[in-house]
């Protein structure tokens, strides 16, 4: 049995640690022409035919089992059904037709952070790899020889986002199971660790605390094409509070995670907007994902710190980390698990 780097099925190719993702336009089945690849701003409310590609292993590639970096694959744009093609220096789709340049490997990069499926796309047929000339929105994807240092040559593949829960939800840490809280208005939000007793609650309250809400964060139009559309972009609020978790920027802390809530006389900064909004992105769909902070670019994480002497875990607290960070030891994924029942929502704009 053939023993796949790259899982097959959909992805977005979206370019380490930022929001550009690969793209290109429809094509009419008639049409023979090569069709540009291009970046734009990871957008899958409104452009998720045009933002998804199929990833599969070329049938008969069998001899390259034992070799990762060597393994070929077919990249299909969902949008045009056409298949990612070496193009010259350019990256292109086109009908696929089992030729040598439509055939690519997957190069693992960052394998220090095994959580992330980051790669260079490589050429099977030559030595280039997909190239982004500046990280600036809609320009062509090239090809290029490896560069040093060689960030815009570096993809992740994440997986398409699966459906938002539209009630409340438990908001759980994938590694060590404690789940997301706010108590009080004044305070952050805390963690409750699994099969622990909320010290931080003793009343009727206690669910409400630990309940969540995923609100479109942003609603717009778009002018270009003159149509109302979405960003994959949410507000994250509590029930019980009414707060809104956000990331105050600065160093990494105890307080550096806060809940913005909605008073008489207080509402969130228009400067601070946007350290409200979080992007969500599957890390194993559809239950498993990772939040990250549209201001600061950093990722919802669970700090655990130790006690040295006793080599126990003294302390569990939320805060926001770059996602290279390794050091204190954390987790950046997060379990999504909807309530019971179908509970609606009130809409929150900003």
């Amino acid at each position: 049995m053939a023993i796949d780097t790259i899982p097959r099925g959909a992805y977005l190719l979206r370019l380490w640690d930022t929001e550009l993702v690969a793209t290109s336009a429809s094509a009419y089945p008639t049409e023979t022409s090569y069709k540009d690849v291009r970046t734009e701003i990871h957008n899958e409310a409104t452009n998720r035919g045009c933002q998804i590609w199929w990833i599969e292993r070329v049938p008969g590639d069998e001899e390259n089992d034992g070799f990762p970096d060597k393994q070929k694959y077919t990249i299909t744009h969902c949008g045009s059904e056409r298949g990612l093609v070496k193009n010259g220096q350019k990256a292109s789709v086109n009908r696929l037709h089992g030729r040598p340049e439509e055939h690519w490997n997957f190069i693992s990069e960052f394998p220090q952070f095994p959580l992330y499926r980051t790669y260079s796309i490589k050429a099977d047929s030559s030595s280039s790899r997909l190239t982004v000339p500046t990280s600036s929105a809609a320009v062509g994807v090239t090809l290029e020889e490896a560069r040093s240092p060689r960030p815009l040559q570096i993809w992740e593949l994440i997986p398409p986002t699966p459906s938002i829960p539209t009630g409340w939800i438990r908001i759980r840490n994938a590694a060590t199971e404690a789940t997301l809280a706010h108590k009080f208005t004044h305070l952050p939000p805390y963690l409750v660790p699994e099969n622990v007793l909320d010290t931080y609650c003793s009343d009727g309250n206690c669910d409400k605390a630990t309940e969540w809400a995923f609100v479109h964060a942003l609603l717009q139009v778009y002018s270009r094409c003159g149509e109302n559309g979405t960003s994959n972009r949410y507000l994250m609020k509590n029930r019980l509070t009414g707060g809104l978790l956000a990331d105050r920027g600065g160093e990494a802390g105890l307080t550096q995670v806060c809940c913005w809530s909605k008073t008489s006389t207080e509402w969130i900064e228009a400067s601070f907007a946007n350290n409200c909004i979080w992007e969500v992105q599957p890390i194993t769909p559809p239950h498993i994902w990772e939040f990250r902070n549209k201001a600061t670019r950093r990722v919802l994480a669970e700090i655990i710190t130790h006690d040295q002497n006793q080599n126990q875990n003294q302390n569990q607290y939320v805060s926001c980390l770059d996602r290279s960070e390794q050091n204190p030891p954390s987790s950046s994924s997060w379990r999504v698990d909807p309530l019971d029942g179908h509970i609606l929502i009130n809409v929150v704009s900003l």
